[in-house]
């Protein structure tokens, strides 16, 4: 997996987010193993974990990065959509362009 840290990069550039890289290896033994790494947010202005997310208990840098994700969403013209199965996906590369969802709202 190459990108991902450039592409966490994008998503905080909007909000002045601060992203941390960490060099640690792969837990298997192939080829590539010593190329991993984790991208981080180590800074996110106005989030207080315990206020947006009573109740997450885990890393601090994942409640970060979740919430980093929630605004950008919110920022997007993504409508979310829960409990809807997908039905298909169409791509524009690199990412999804659109969805055809299963109404589940018709059968109740």
């Amino acid at each position: 997996m190459t990108g991902p840290a450039e592409y966490v990069r994008t998503l905080a550039a909007s909000l002045g987010a601060v992203v941390g890289e960490r060099r640690a290896p792969g837990n298997y033994p192939f080829p590539g193993t010593e190329t991993f790494g984790f991208a981080t947010i180590d800074a996110l202005s106005g989030f207080d974990a315990a206020q947006d997310f009573p109740q997450v208990r885990g890393s601090p840098a994942g409640a970060r990065l979740f919430k980093l994700v929630q605004q950008n969403v919110a920022a997007s013209d993504i409508t979310v959509r829960l409990n809807t199965r997908v039905e298909r996906l169409q791509h524009r590369r690199p990412a999804i362009a659109r969805t055809s969802c299963f109404d589940i709202a018709a059968f109740f």
